[in-house]
């Protein structure tokens, strides 16, 4: 999936530079026993990519270094292990401690890229479902899109608890989109000629050629003749 705003796109819908925290949360206890971490409703997924390390008077535990990037092997809603790579964390091999830690610190998935890769994706199911025969080319190079990924996922950034905020954000994408989606031309559809010139072309002949006397073929109403020719 591509990306349809970048962070500076934010910044124009209201997102204030370096407004967006990204808090580590402390865990409750890790344990070398079970190689787990505990963290009440953590809401990690396996594979999810996090960064460790520990508060002041704390320790990790070994071999884990600190600031190193690790991925997510979930084990339950309030515990999971974690894994060298993804592939790791995909077949479940995770890192042996050899040592409990204290005072660890969880950091998640940076809020921003978060926000940035749920409003793209929504954008990209909407217009597939909406919108069928709209080109994907005209989807990453439209403004219109662009913008209403940015509007999403700022709205997604600012609100308290993203609920009625991001909501609300939705609908508004449907209206832009649906505005939006009917003025891009059908995939692979020639464009069509201008109505104007189509009546033009009909309309003047090498005898007419300002179209005075009507389209070709045609004469004007009983009891009005042409004007041609009788103007002073």
């Amino acid at each position: 999936m591509q990306l349809l705003c970048t962070e500076g796109d934010l910044l124009a819908y209201g997102v204030v530079p370096g407004s967006i925290p990204n808090p580590g949360r402390l865990c409750a206890s890790v344990l070398a026993a079970t190689d787990a971490f505990e963290l009440d409703r953590h809401l990690l997924a396996t594979g999810v990519e996090v960064s460790l390390r520990a508060e002041a008077g704390g320790s990790l535990p070994a071999p884990l270094a600190g600031g190193g990037l690790y991925f997510v092997v979930r084990l339950t809603h309030s515990t999971f292990s974690v894994a060298t790579t993804l592939a790791n964390a995909l077949l479940g091999v995770v890192v042996n401690l050899t040592t409990d830690g204290d005072r660890v610190l969880v950091v998640g998935p940076d809020r921003v890229a978060t926000a940035r890769a749920f409003a793209s994706e929504w954008v990209w199911q909407y217009v597939a479902g909406a919108h069928p025969n709209v080109d994907d080319a005209n989807v990453t190079t439209s403004l219109v899109v662009r913008g209403v990924a940015a509007a999403l996922a700022a709205a997604i950034l600012q609100s308290a608890d993203g609920s009625n905020v991001t909501s609300q954000a939705e609908e508004r994408a449907q209206k832009m989109l649906d505005r939006w989606g009917r003025g891009v031309p059908v995939a692979g559809s020639p464009a069509a000629a201008g109505g104007n010139r189509a009546i033009h072309a009909s309309a003047t002949t090498s005898a007419d050629p300002r179209g005075w006397d009507g389209p070709t073929g045609c004469c004007l109403p009983a009891g009005i003749a042409s004007t041609r020719g009788m103007l002073p």
